[in-house]
């Protein structure tokens, strides 16, 4: 069995081998000012590193080049033997990279079966690509089957429609808190945001797929009637100052009817919470986030079921790519044309920020909601959006 000097000497020239273009015939050496590259700075006894490379000259794995007359302190380069390059990967019990590339190839194309979300199976169909075309593995793929396998496992997780915190997920998962965090999350966050198009930091990411490190709740104020078990009826018309519902609750849910003469959606928490206090008499009030989770998702999709064709609805957001995207979502999920509030050119031009100045992309991302059939309500606040390049925050405008 190699040591481990040997083990980081001979992996590190098959790195190189690896790493040259076809059909080159150069030698595939290191020099020492390269040791460091590679972990070998700790190597205050170079006696030990000399022992493992001879081991490896001996044994034929490598070839020695040294300074003259300096034989013992003055190392000038070590030299992959061409003559055992394929024995060189058995002593390592390391795949050549063409063998790898191949069972990663008949891995993902097993794993893809067993995925049914479309986001999901474009991610593992670019990788399978990547690996065809460029003989690349994804970077979003750990070269260490541990852990690529307990990434497909987290994947299902919220492929399943997992909503729990991550350490309680890390610990379903792996069997301890920590790994989620460690190996996976930031992964998932990066696959998520591209092939689902999530223009949302991190956590609102998180949020999104279910992974969350505060519960989701639906802020309501007004009249709206739903079932739950054992036939129990709540009124959440009594709650004169607002009340929650839970994720649990909505899971389990049954909308019944709403009495109001208008429905008002809310993006952000703090605006919610000022508007209610000063609520028009009718009108039914909800705080959704500024994203959609599961959650979201899952009361939206029961609450459209319950609303008449001639109740008015409303959304007031923030004038920026993500609150103008959140508003053409609101209109995808219930299916109808929601009137913005307070999103105006006028309002964007009085209170707009002059610190938080979008990027060139967020702006293409801007013009880009304007394909969308349900963006005509707010043609006018993405363009004054894009001419002027600055974000209108709910908070900025006095109630």
């Amino acid at each position: 069995m190699p040591s481990n000097i040997e083990k980081i000497i001979l992996n590190a020239l098959l790195d190189r081998f690896e790493r040259r273009k076809k059909g080159s015939t150069r030698r595939v050496m290191l020099k020492p000012d390269q040791y460091v590259e590679y972990g070998l700075d700790y190597l205050v006894d170079k006696e030990v590193f000399h022992k493992a490379v001879y081991d490896l000259e001996k044994q034929g794995y490598i070839e020695l080049e040294w300074n003259p007359n300096k034989k013992f302190k003055s190392l000038s380069c070590i030299v992959l033997s061409k003559d055992m390059i394929q024995k060189s990967y058995g002593y390592l019990g390391r795949l050549p990279k063409g063998t790898k590339n191949e069972e990663y190839l008949k891995e993902l194309k097993g794993v893809l079966g067993r995925f049914h979300s479309d986001w999901i199976r474009n991610f593992i169909i670019d990788c399978i690509d990547k690996l065809e075309n460029e003989g690349k593995l994804s970077g979003s793929l750990s070269g260490d089957e541990k852990i690529r396998k307990e990434f497909y496992q987290l994947l299902k997780a919220v492929e399943d429609g997992v909503e729990t915190s991550s350490r309680y997920l890390s610990t379903a998962l792996y069997g301890d808190s920590k790994t989620l965090e460690r190996y996976h999350l930031s992964k998932l966050v990066t696959v998520a945001k591209k092939y689902l198009d999530l223009d949302l930091d991190k956590k609102r990411v998180m949020d999104f797929l279910g992974i969350q490190d505060h519960p989701t709740e639906i802020l309501i104020r007004g009249g709206f009637r739903y079932k739950l078990e054992k036939d129990i009826i709540i009124d959440t018309a009594i709650h004169t100052f607002g009340t929650s519902i839970n994720a649990h609750a909505v899971q389990i849910m049954e909308p019944l009817s709403i009495s109001c003469d208008r429905i008002l959606t809310i993006e952000t928490k703090t605006t919610y919470y000022e508007y209610i206090k000063n609520a028009k008499e009718g009108e039914l009030v909800i705080y959704l986030g500024g994203y959609y989770g599961k959650t979201t998702r899952d009361f939206l999709n029961k609450f459209r079921k319950i609303i008449s064709a001639d109740t008015p609805l409303y959304h007031w957001g923030d004038v920026d790519p993500g609150g103008l995207r959140f508003f053409i979502k609101l209109c995808e999920i219930l299916n109808r044309q929601v009137l913005p509030v307070k999103m105006d050119r006028e309002t964007y031009l009085k209170y707009h920020s002059l610190d938080q100045v979008l990027t060139n992309e967020q702006i293409k991302k801007a013009e880009e909601l304007k394909k969308s059939p349900w963006a005509r309500a707010i043609e006018d606040s993405i363009d004054v959006l894009v001419e002027n390049k600055f974000r209108l925050e709910q908070e900025r405008i006095p109630l």
